[in-house]
């Protein structure tokens, strides 16, 4: 999904970069925190963190991005 497949953008506060990629059945969810204050986000139902770059607190069914982070969840 990441290499072949569709761009979605999500809507999001301007400070938050939120989009996804999807490709059949696959999807990932790709948020980056572009601000030096963290950001609350809802996750999506069953999305799994993947990978996380910086200050990345999750939570159930929720996760908190601290300044200039990231995550890919699945």
């Amino acid at each position: 999904a990441l290499r072949e497949g569709e761009f979605v953008s999500l809507d999001a506060p301007d400070s938050l970069l939120a989009f996804e990629r999807r490709n059949a059945d696959e999807r990932v969810l790709c948020l980056f925190n572009l601000d030096a204050n963290p950001i609350a986000r809802p996750l999506p139902a069953g999305a799994i963190p993947r990978l996380t770059v910086g200050d990345v607190q999750e939570a159930t069914g929720s996760v908190t991005l601290g300044a200039f982070s990231g995550l890919l969840a699945v």
